[in-house]
């Protein structure tokens, strides 16, 4: 029969963790627009799929909040505000942190609990009607993506989120930028994965400190080299100038920061071979 809204938003949950899964795999640092309005206060704590991918990169698992308190390292709710978030504006909660574990910390077990700790999202997932328990074979997909969680978490990539990007000034804006650039120029990503939220207000900010960063001296490097995901080529993947790949998860709001950049630089590039041309 058809699925209730539930039930479609469930599974709805598990796709979009295995899309942000496979992405992660394929990516060497990850940026995270993130927000937090005072106004809801309560979705601090409440399941965040930007913050959830963040987390995965941190400590291996698509989840938020994490299960242990020293692994909530994004939330900015001054309440229980994480370590070394950089504010720029209390009141607007405009800041930013760059995080990258320590290489000697041990990683939660967080495989074998990946059903607790998956925030209640699954609870309306169809179930066989005779036991009421989820198919085993979907229980053992979700498994296989908690295994990769780890393994991106075991690399010890870097991230940057930047909070707020909508609500900054002229002159904070400036900063995440520079923030940005300098991100990009010390880990010098080949492949840089893209995660946030969908409102159009936080996607164009975002899309303006990308577009700068990438137009800096050094911060793409020429790079000819194959990818060493094990891959041949990803539909998420878009190549910008100079080898860069943007990682994306879709069309709408940050995630179609890549697609609306990768224009850019084309229409750049074809601007600047009609000017030589005459």
């Amino acid at each position: 029969g058809e699925l209730s809204f539930d039930q479609f938003l469930s599974v709805m949950e598990a796709q979009w963790e295995g899309r942000d899964t496979n992405n992660a795999m394929l990516a060497k640092a990850v940026i995270g627009f993130l927000k937090f309005n005072p106004k809801k206060d309560d979705t601090e704590r409440a399941h965040d799929g930007s913050k959830s991918t963040l987390n995965m990169f941190a400590y291996g698992r698509y989840a938020h909040p994490m299960p242990l308190e020293e692994n909530n390292v994004f939330d900015i709710k001054p309440t229980h505000r994480s370590k070394n978030i950089t504010i720029l504006q209390e009141d607007k909660y405009v800041g930013y942190k760059i995080f990258q574990r320590n290489k000697d910390s041990s990683l939660p077990d967080y495989v074998s609990e990946w059903e607790q700790t998956s925030n209640n999202r699954f609870d309306n997932v169809p179930s066989n009607k005779e036991n009421q328990e989820i198919n085993p074979n979907w229980k053992e997909s979700m498994k296989e993506f908690a295994v990769k969680q780890s393994k991106i978490a075991e690399k010890c990539l870097p991230i940057l989120a930047l909070w707020g990007v909508d609500d900054a000034t002229e002159e904070q804006l400036a900063t995440l930028k520079e923030v940005t650039v300098e991100f990009l120029r010390t880990y010098a990503p080949k492949t840089l994965m893209l995660t946030g939220k969908r409102d159009k207000g936080i996607a164009d900010r975002a899309r303006n400190i990308l577009t700068h960063a990438l137009k800096e001296p050094k911060v793409v490097e020429d790079n000819n080299s194959e990818s060493d995901s094990g891959e041949d080529g990803n539909d998420s993947e878009i190549k910008i100038e100079n080898g860069m790949t943007l990682i994306t998860g879709g069309a709408d709001g940050v995630d179609s920061i890549a697609l609306h950049i990768v224009t850019h630089f084309e229409s750049l590039r074809e601007s600047s071979s009609e000017n030589k041309s005459e």
